[in-house]
């Protein structure tokens, strides 16, 4: 029970300084608003950003868990799950680079507030972003919530700017006015 309750503890803190830190990045002076990032190439490199922290999370969950003594010590224990892991990313980032490219075709004139629903002209092309960017942002607040009390808690900023970049995404993909 020990381990869990630290590592919810660092995550709560990591969660908190990752919020913080987006707000000083792209937050506004006149309101709690959090606004998209400004350039579409910001958008790549905090991708980036989120895909190497998730990369190095995995991995340090893999080295933690062998020193709790969770897997046998022997040469394959972690030897095989990290090749996996790498792969994995691999192929998870020429797929996040090619969608992203995709996405930012349909982006408005960027910076865009957060959370807006657009002018309601156009319902499809203000919900099926929504639903399908939703459904996106699922399994990563289920994987960063199942990995704030696990050993892969360091991941934990990596979930929270995930979620701010499939928001901004969404934002920007909304029709004028709103």
């Amino acid at each position: 029970l020990r381990h869990p309750l630290m590592q919810s503890g660092l995550s709560i803190m990591l969660f908190a300084a990752t919020v913080w830190g987006l707000y000083l990045a792209f937050g506004t002076t006149q309101s709690w608003r959090l606004l998209s990032p400004a350039k579409r190439w910001i958008f790549f490199i905090l991708g980036l950003c989120v895909i190497g922290l998730s990369f190095f999370s995995q991995l340090y969950s893999l080295s933690l868990d062998l020193r709790r003594g969770a897997f046998p010590y022997c040469a394959d224990t972690i030897a095989i799950p990290a090749f996996g892991l790498t792969y994995f990313y691999g192929a998870l980032t020429l797929t996040c680079l090619v969608f992203g490219a995709l996405l930012t075709a349909f982006f408005r004139p960027l910076p865009v507030a957060l959370f807006t629903l657009g002018d309601g002209k156009g319902s499809v092309r203000r919900w099926l972003p929504t639903i399908i960017l939703g459904l996106l942002a699922l399994p990563v607040v289920v994987f960063g919530i199942l990995g704030a009390a696990g050993s892969s808690f360091i991941g934990t900023p990596a979930a929270v700017v995930a979620l701010y970049l499939v928001e901004s995404a969404r934002s920007a993909m909304m029709p004028s006015g709103g």
